[in-house]
């Protein structure tokens, strides 16, 4: 009996002291603003990983937050040419030991985003008139989509294919009615880019499985495994964020291609066919620009990658199988896949929708907006 009272004091007292020791050990952090009252040095130094010279910049900057509201510190070694009285965050660190330190992390760039923004919704407004408003509605709802329904789902493990196919599909609806008006070449373009979508879904399962994917090949992806989040499906969450990165071109030949037909059917003289076919010679034209659009934004988001790769001597051949550069391949593959799709789907469906003498149903009018 003596011996379990032993063994169970010396648990309770490796227990408190292994928790006394990883509180000490773990140094706390936290993200704080502060605004740039002087530069008191500047000076070059070499890389360190090239032959480059770097400036970097010694900052006095006052704490707008924390516990530390209002007293000044110092931010050394900054690779940011910052003025003075610009706002910025650095982190705050605190040793074990009782020392404290702060790093320059990111400028404030928030105040500059909404102005922006600002702008952005000021054209929409001027150039779209009452669609216009109607698309900054939508957008609006989607990011709400986004951030309360999608983000929440995948974290609390919901499949990642299904929960971003349900919030493509609903952002599809909201943008289309909300723009477009409930009317049957609105209904018409609905269902065509919603099977567009599927079909996309279908293929890039099949392309990820097939290339062998692993869902690592960004650095976020990689952290996400280190935190909380550790338990999302990584290459289902690859073929989500390929789903979700062509609702926008799906969308807009959907409703260009069911306006268009529908226009066409109206027009007195021209049979079914004759119209299929102006409808998919128009569609032919938007979708090459489309394909375009969607390659260039592809490239253009990986260019320091492209330009870092055409530097070392790798093999064309390993270049394109490194799953960095594979993954946007295929994004791109995918994303064209859709636009491609979504013409002749739309342009049946509203051929099938149209009655004669609605032009599209109610509220028909003979302009459209693209809505991207």
């Amino acid at each position: 009996m003596q011996k379990v009272w032993l063994v169970g004091i010396f648990l309770f007292v490796g227990l408190i002291s292994s928790s006394f020791a990883q509180e000490l050990v773990e140094s706390k952090e936290s993200i704080e603003k502060a605004r740039i009252t002087n530069l008191f040095m500047q000076e070059v130094r070499p890389s360190g990983l090239s032959e480059k010279q770097v400036t970097l910049y010694h900052y006095e900057a006052e704490l707008l937050s924390g516990t530390n509201k209002g007293e000044t510190v110092e931010l050394r070694d900054v690779l940011l040419d910052a003025q003075v009285g610009t706002v910025v965050y650095v982190r705050h660190i605190q040793e074990r030991d009782g020392s404290e330190y702060f790093v320059l992390t990111e400028p404030a760039r928030g105040g500059k985003l909404l102005a922006l923004s600002l702008v952005l919704v000021a054209l929409v407004i001027i150039v779209g008139k009452r669609q216009g408003v109607l698309a900054i509605v939508s957008l609006c709802l989607t990011v709400l989509l986004v951030i309360y329904v999608l983000i929440p789902g995948l974290l609390k493990g919901y499949s990642p294919v299904l929960v971003a196919f349900s919030i493509a599909t609903c952002a599809l609806a909201l943008v289309m009615y909300m723009t477009h008006g409930f009317r049957r070449m609105t209904s018409a373009a609905f269902v065509g880019s919603s099977v567009a979508l599927l079909v996309t879904l279908l293929t890039s399962l099949y392309a990820v499985h097939l290339l062998a994917f692993t869902g690592l090949a960004s650095d976020e992806a990689a952290y996400l495994q280190l935190t909380g989040a550790s338990l999302i499906n990584l290459r289902d969450l690859l073929i989500a964020s390929m789903l979700i990165g062509i609702v926008g071109a799906v969308n807009d030949v959907a409703i260009t291609q069911s306006a268009i037909t529908m226009e066409l059917l109206a027009t007195k003289g021209l049979s079914r066919a004759s119209v299929f076919s102006k409808a998919m010679a128009v569609g032919r034209d938007h979708t090459g620009s489309l394909i375009n659009t969607l390659v260039l934004a592809y490239v253009g988001a990986s260019l320091p990658l492209m330009l870092l790769l055409s530097q070392s001597e790798l093999a064309l051949s390993y270049v394109l199988s490194m799953e960095v550069v594979a993954v946007e391949v295929v994004r791109s593959i995918i994303g064209s896949i859709g636009v491609v799709l979504v013409v002749p789907l739309s342009t049946l469906l509203a051929m099938y929708f149209y009655k004669e003498g609605t032009h599209g149903g109610p509220g028909h009018d003979h302009h459209h907006s693209h809505n991207h």
